[in-house]
C-alpha cells in the first residue's frame, strides 16, 4: 500500500510495522512542514496519524476507506524531530471499524491523539462504490454517509417542487426572494381599480373577478 501513496513518500513517511489492526509509521519534521508559529503544522500531524490508520484498517486485504475522522492536538512539535503513528484497532462490526491512533515521540511523550471511522468496501475506490456516494445517483454526499440524493439541481427542487429553484410551483414565476409565494392565474379582488402590480388572493370560486371585489 505504501508504494502508491506518493504523498508518504515525498515527506519521507516510513513504515515501521503493519500487522492486522495495527500499524506504526514514524515522520521527522522538516521546516516545509512549519506553520506561522515556526511549529509543526497540524495538518502534518494528522496526515501521519491518518497514514497510521490507513494501514491498520487495510491490513486485512479488503479496500478500507476512511468515513470519518478527528483529533485532539495536545502538544507541539518542532522542526527535527521524530514523530511515530501507532495506530491500534478498537472495533470491528460488519463493514465498518473504529481505530485510535496516539502520535508520540520516541520517548513516550504524546503530541496528539487521533480516532478514525473506517468502511470496507468491494473493488477499487471509485466515485459509484465508495462510501459517501449514493448508490442510485453516484453523487458525493460530503459527510460519507449515504443521503439520499435528488434526480434534479437544486437542494430541494425548489421551494415548490416543481424541479426548478426558486420558482413558484404553479405559474413557474422567478420571486426575487426564492419564496413560494402564491400567483394567481386569473384575475381577482386585488387585480381591480386602483391595485396594480399585485397578485391575486385567489382565483378560486366565491370571490367576485369584477371590480370592487365584492363576493
Amino acid at each position: 500500500m505504501n508504494a502508491g501513496d506518493a504523498v508518504c513518500r515525498s515527506l519521507g513517511i516510513a513504515v515501521e510495522e503493519v500487522a492486522e489492526g495495527r500499524a506504526r509509521l514514524r515522520m521527522r519534521i522538516s521546516e516545509d512542514m512549519l506553520n506561522g508559529h515556526g511549529l509543526a503544522h497540524g495538518g502534518y500531524l494528522f496526515l501521519l496519524a491518518d497514514a497510521a490508520f490507513a494501514h491498520a484498517s487495510n491490513a486485512r486485504g479488503p479496500v478500507t476507506l476512511a468515513q470519518s475522522a478527528q483529533v485532539t492536538f495536545l502538544r507541539p512539535a518542532e522542526v527535527g524531530e521524530e514523530l511515530l503513528a501507532e495506530a491500534t484497532e478498537r472495533v470491528r462490526y460488519g463493514r465498518h471499524g473504529v481505530y485510535d491512533v496516539t502520535v508520540r515521540r520516541p520517548c513516550g511523550e504524546i503530541v496528539a491523539e487521533f480516532r478514525g471511522q473506517s468502511v470496507t468496501i468491494s473493488g477499487r475506490p471509485g466515485l459509484s462504490d465508495s462510501p459517501g456516494f449514493s448508490d442510485r445517483s453516484g453523487r458525493l454526499d460530503s459527510t460519507g454517509f449515504n443521503r439520499p440524493v435528488s434526480g434534479r439541481s437544486g437542494l430541494s427542487d425548489g421551494p415548490g417542487g416543481s424541479g426548478r429553484p426558486g420558482f413558484s410551483d404553479r405559474s413557474g414565476r422567478p420571486d426575487g426572494t426564492d419564496s413560494d409565494r402564491p400567483v394567481s392565474s386569473g384575475p381577482g379582488p386585488s387585480d381591480g381599480p386602483g391595485v396594480s402590480g399585485r397578485p391575486a388572493l385567489s382565483s378560486g370560486p366565491g370571490l367576485s373577478d369584477g371590480p370592487g371585489g365584492a363576493s
